[in-house]
C-alpha cells in the first residue's frame, strides 16, 4: 500500500511540475503577444507622426526598427512554442496514464490536440501575420527613404 500512495504522489508531484511548466511557458507567450501589440502599435503611431512631420528619414528608421522587431518577436514565439512542447512531453505521458488507470480515454487530450492534422494547427496563422507586418514596415521604410 505505501509503494501505492508513494507512486501516486510521484505522479502528482510531476504532473504539478509539468502543468506548472506549461503554464508558465503559456503565459510567457500570451505576455510576449500582447507586448509585441504594443511595440506595433507604438512604431505604427510614431511613423505617421514622422510622416506627417515631414522627417520621411526618421519615418525610415523607425520604420526599419518596427520590422526588426517582427522578426525578434518571431525567434522568440518559436522558442515559446519548443518549451511548450517540451511540457507537453511528460503531460502527454501523465494524461496517457491517468486515462488508462481511471478508465477515462478522454484524458489524453494532449495526443488528441497534437494528431490534428498541421493545417488545422494556428501557428500558421501568427507567422503569416507577422511575415505580412514585416512587409508593411519594410515596404514604408522604402517609401520614407525614397522621399527624403
Amino acid at each position: 500500500m505505501a509503494g501505492t500512495e508513494s507512486a501516486e504522489s510521484d505522479l502528482t508531484t510531476a504532473l504539478n511540475h509539468a502543468w506548472a511548466w506549461y503554464e508558465m511557458s503559456m503565459n510567457h507567450r500570451f505576455q510576449m503577444a500582447n507586448f509585441y501589440l504594443l511595440i506595433v502599435a507604438g512604431n505604427f503611431a510614431a511613423y505617421i507622426a514622422a510622416i506627417q512631420a515631414k522627417l520621411h528619414l526618421v519615418a525610415g528608421f523607425v520604420a526599419l526598427m518596427a520590422a526588426l522587431s517582427v522578426v525578434i518577436y518571431i525567434i522568440l514565439a518559436r522558442r515559446a512554442r519548443e518549451r511548450l512542447a517540451t511540457a507537453s512531453v511528460p503531460l502527454k505521458e501523465i494524461q496517457s496514464r491517468l486515462a488508462t488507470s481511471l478508465g477515462i480515454d478522454g484524458l489524453r487530450m494532449i495526443e488528441k490536440v497534437s494528431s490534428a492534422p498541421r493545417w488545422r494547427r494556428t501557428s500558421w496563422i501568427g507567422s503569416g501575420m507577422c511575415g505580412v507586418v514585416a512587409t508593411v514596415f519594410l515596404t514604408a521604410a522604402a517609401y520614407a527613404f525614397a522621399h527624403s
